[in-house]
């Protein structure tokens, strides 16, 4: 069996690849006290961009308890979510979706079907691949990004998710090479709680 959390990074100071800001390193801190403890990551995967590594040091640093492992880039956000189709959709129906407050993933299957399809089952082979490259019984922590992790979703099941908010997430298991998606609670919601 192998399980992937993946999280979205938390927020950050501005536009760009910019640093956390102070909300978000809290929110981050947060997070890993009281729903990444003891859950014992064999690895942990990112971005390129400074914003999912900065969330999971703060997420370490929150657990107090990960182990000392590097951190890895999460392959199918590199290879699906660094492409010129991507990158067009990022910075265009995204950004202005986000800007509006409206919900990427929507804003990107209304106005740019084609290309989010693409993106979305480009990124569900890439998974596929990379989670076969992973050991039995890993447990990986992954931090990425909104809407590629929804796009990665929806090309792995149909499922059309709703934005995630900053630090939120969803578990994907295999067992037996069958995938699953699960929800996790809530975590802005349990942290008030």
């Amino acid at each position: 069996m192998k399980k992937i959390e993946v999280h979205r990074h938390s927020i950050k100071l501005g536009p760009g690849d910019t640093n956390l800001s102070d909300e978000g390193i809290h929110l981050a801190q947060e997070i890993g006290k009281n729903n990444l403890r003891g859950k014992n990551f064999s690895h942990i995967f990112v971005s390129s961009l400074k914003r999912t590594h900065d969330t999971a040091i703060e997420f370490m640093r929150g657990a107090g308890d990960f182990p000392h492992v590097s951190f890895q880039l999460f392959q199918p956000g590199i290879e699906v979510g660094g492409t010129d189709d991507a990158l067009k959709l990022w910075s265009g129906v995204c950004n202005q979706a986000e800007h509006v407050g409206q919900d990427m993933l929507q804003a990107a299957l209304q106005k740019e079907t084609k290309i989010a399809h693409e993106i979305a089952t480009k990124s569900a082979v890439s998974f596929r691949t990379w989670i076969a490259s992973l050991p039995d019984g890993a447990n990986a922590l992954v931090v990425g990004h909104s809407p590629f992790l929804e796009l990665m979703v929806y090309g792995l099941f149909k499922k059309i998710l709703p934005q995630l908010h900053y630090c939120e997430g969803f578990m994907l298991v295999e067992d037996h090479e069958l995938l699953r998606f699960e929800n996790l609670q809530n975590l802005l919601a349990s942290k008030a709680a």
